[in-house]
C-alpha cells in the first residue's frame, strides 16, 4: 500500500459559467445569485501499490455534485479519503478576470507584478484560459452545447510552488482580504467553508500540512453555475446550504523520481560536477534553436545557469524545470517530492540535457527524451 507521507495533489476545476441572460424575468432564479456558497473539498487519495498513468486521467471529478467513490472506476485506482489536509482560499483582486466575447473567453489582468525569491510574476503567470470542451477526459462537467454555458476554464500554471506568488499578488491590493484556512480534512476527507461572491484561488496549506510535499491550487469564481441548470429555473445556483453546495474532488497520488547519471565514456567512471536541466518536452523545440548559445553562455557563467536558462527560453520562468548536480557518485536525482521538481508527473516525457561538463570535459550538446515510468522504481536515464 502507498504512503500517504509522500503525495502529490492536482486538481483542475471546470467552473461552468453563464453567458446572456436577456429577456430573463427578475424573479428567476438566476437574475438572484447566492452572495455565499458552501465550498466543501474532498481530499481522495489513489491507494492502489501500482501507479497509475494518469495521461488519460481527470484529475478533478465531479462537476460540484457529491460523487460516490465507491463507484468510480479507473484503471487499478482504489481511491480513500485523505485525513489531514489542510488548505486556504485566496481571495483574488476585483477585475483579475474578466470574460469577455459571445462564448465569455476569460480574460487575466497582467497589470499587478510581484517577484517571489527572485522571479517576477503576474497573473498572466498563474491564471491559464482553456477550453473546457476540449479537455476530453480532464473533466466530468456536462458542457452545453446549447451556447448557455461558457466552454471556458481556468487552469492554474507555473508548477507547484505558485502558492507563493498567489499570496504575494493578493496582498498588493489593500482591499483584498487574508487568506481563508479551511479546517483539516475529517476522517471522511472532507472539509468546507463558506466563500463569498467574488474569484478565488484554493490552494493546499503546506506549512500546515507535512503529509503532502506538493499542490497544484484550484480557481474557481463563485457564484457558480450547476452544469445542468436550465434559464428560468429554480435549481440554479450552488449556494450556501448542505443540499446545494460546491463539492470540489481533488486526486493524489505517490510522487514519481528520475535519475541521471554522469560517467567518463571510456572508463565508465562516475563524475560529480555536472550540472543537469530536466523540463517539460513541449519546451524542447525552443531548446534545440538555443541550445548552442545557452551552453556557451553557462560555460562562461555556470553559477547563473538557471538565470540564463529563462533569459534563453522565456516559458521556463514558470518554473516548470529543475537544474541539479551529479554528486560524487556520478547521480543527480530529481523527484515531485522536492519543491524544485513538483512539475514532475509519472507516465510523461521530459527533455533532459547537460547544461554544464565536470572539471575537465565537455559538454554534448544534445537532448535526450525520457518517459517517466509508471513503476515504483524508474529506470535511470544515463548522460555519456
Amino acid at each position: 500500500m502507498k504512503k500517504t507521507q509522500s503525495l502529490l495533489l492536482i486538481s483542475t476545476l471546470i467552473a461552468p459559467m453563464m453567458l446572456g441572460t436577456a429577456g430573463v424575468s427578475a424573479k428567476s432564479a438566476e437574475a438572484n445569485p447566492p452572495k455565499e456558497t458552501l465550498v466543501r473539498i474532498h481530499a481522495v487519495t489513489d491507494m492502489n501499490a501500482t501507479a497509475v498513468d494518469r495521461r488519460d486521467q481527470h484529475d478533478y471529478w465531479g462537476n460540484g455534485g457529491i460523487q460516490d467513490l465507491n463507484k468510480i472506476v479507473e484503471d487499478n485506482s482504489s481511491w480513500e479519503p485523505t485525513v489531514g489536509a489542510t488548505y486556504e482560499a485566496f481571495a483574488l483582486p476585483t477585475g483579475t478576470v474578466t470574460y469577455e466575447g459571445e462564448d465569455m473567453k476569460p480574460v487575466i489582468n497582467d497589470t499587478f507584478h510581484a517577484t517571489v525569491d527572485g522571479k517576477e510574476w503576474r497573473w498572466t503567470d498563474i491564471l491559464k484560459p482553456v477550453r473546457a470542451d476540449k479537455l476530453g477526459a480532464a473533466t466530468t462537467n456536462l458542457i452545453k452545447k446549447d451556447g448557455n454555458i461558457s466552454p471556458w476554464t481556468i487552469e492554474i500554471a507555473g508548477g507547484m510552488d505558485v502558492r507563493k506568488a498567489v499570496y504575494a499578488l493578493t496582498d498588493l491590493d489593500p482591499r483584498t482580504p487574508h487568506p481563508k484556512s479551511f479546517k483539516n480534512t475529517d476522517a471522511q476527507g472532507l472539509t468546507e467553508m463558506s466563500l463569498a461572491k467574488g474569484q478565488w484561488v484554493i490552494a493546499e496549506d503546506l506549512e500546515a500540512n507535512i503529509k503532502s510535499t506538493a499542490s497544484v491550487p484550484m480557481f474557481i469564481d463563485i457564484p457558480m453555475i450547476k452544469p445542468d441548470a436550465k434559464q428560468g429555473g429554480d435549481d440554479f445556483w450552488y449556494d450556501n446550504t448542505q443540499a446545494d453546495a460546491l463539492n470540489l474532488y481533488a486526486k493524489q497520488y505517490d510522487p514519481t523520481t528520475l535519475k541521471v547519471k554522469k560517467a567518463d565514456k571510456e572508463t565508465g567512471k562516475a563524475l560529480a560536477g555536472a550540472q543537469v536541466l530536466v523540463t517539460e518536452n513541449t519546451h524542447e523545440e525552443q531548446l534545440k534553436k538555443v541550445l548552442p548559445e545557452l551552453l556557451a553562455a553557462i560555460k562562461k557563467q555556470p553559477k547563473d545557469a538557471a538565470k540564463l536558462v529563462e533569459q534563453y527560453v522565456p516559458e521556463l520562468k514558470t518554473g516548470n524545470y529543475a537544474i541539479r548536480k551529479t554528486d560524487k557518485s556520478g547521480e543527480a536525482t530529481f523527484s515531485s517530492d522536492n519543491a524544485g521538481e513538483r512539475f514532475m508527473t509519472p507516465g510523461h516525457t521530459y527533455a533532459v540535457i547537460e547544461l554544464a561538463a565536470p572539471t575537465g570535459y565537455i559538454v554534448e550538446p544534445q537532448i535526450q527524451d525520457v518517459e517517466l515510468s509508471m513503476e515504483k522504481n524508474p529506470a535511470d536515464s544515463r548522460a555519456g
